[in-house]
């Protein structure tokens, strides 16, 4: 985020985020293109997302360039550019107030005029866009370790919710008869969970899940692939994985 002023506007700005060693070895993480036009205040400028482990002692350093060949053209029309009131956001994994303090809670948004945030981000954010409200702290659901057990009527499952906040969202689960044509759903169902709590959840069957599980049943109970899509508040895009379900006794 930055203030960038020029006299043309087809000026182009490269940037480059580099993982320097305490040898001096710098090895590139991730690059990013800007055509700033007449330039502004409050510019926002992404470079292309990564996942990255800085090891100890490592420092992250930021390039800015007026061109980034051979990765990209130069401008033709090139003009300087001045960049001012940097700001250089890096997200991270980890949770705030990790790492010795190192991980600070998230910034607000940046908005420019004339933009509005995507409607998975509008819930979550509490920035401009939200009037300036607090956000309301949510956490992330993940799926445990355990199996995927299939019953005759329910699928169980193990859930763990991580974060500063409680989780809340859907799961669904879809498979093809067979490994083979359409998918189908298996089973769906809501969940709840306070902030660092884990809970074994139970879906019901669809009628197509309870053919599906009667089938593979009959076939000696061969553990089944199935994916599943977990719609979790504290996600900005549902999350998908592919599994496999287990038998156990009972109904």
């Amino acid at each position: 985020v930055a203030d960038l002023a020029t006299t043309g506007t087809a000026s182009e700005l490269a940037a480059r985020l580099l993982d320097v060693s305490p040898a001096g070895t710098e090895t590139l993480v991730a690059r990013g293109l800007l055509r700033p036009g007449a330039g502004g205040a409050n510019r926002v400028f992404q470079l292309h997302p990564q996942a990255y482990r800085f090891d100890r002692g490592h420092v992250a350093k930021l390039e800015l360039l007026p061109s980034d060949a051979p990765y990209a053209r130069p401008s033709s029309a090139q003009a300087p550019i001045t960049v001012s009131n940097l700001e250089l956001r890096l997200p991270v994994r980890e949770q705030p107030g990790s790492l010795g303090g190192v991980v600070e809670p998230p910034a607000p948004k940046v908005v420019p005029p004339g933009y509005e945030l995507a409607s998975d981000y509008r819930s979550s954010a509490g920035d401009a866009e939200d009037g300036g409200r607090p956000a309301v702290a949510r956490g992330r659901a993940v799926l445990g370790r355990g199996r995927i057990l299939a019953r005759r009527k329910t699928l169980l499952l193990w859930l763990s919710c991580t974060g500063p906040g409680d989780c809340s969202g859907r799961l669904s689960i879809s498979a093809k008869a067979g490994g083979k044509g359409k998918r189908r759903k298996v089973a769906t169902g809501s969940y709840a969970l306070a902030s660092n709590a884990a809970a074994r959840i139970t879906l019901p069957l669809t009628k197509a899940g309870r053919r599906l599980v009667d089938a593979q049943r009959r076939t000696r109970a061969k553990p089944f692939p199935v994916r599943l899509e977990l719609s979790d508040a504290g996600r900005p895009a549902p999350l998908e994985l592919n599994r496999r379900v287990h038998f156990r006794r009972g109904r």
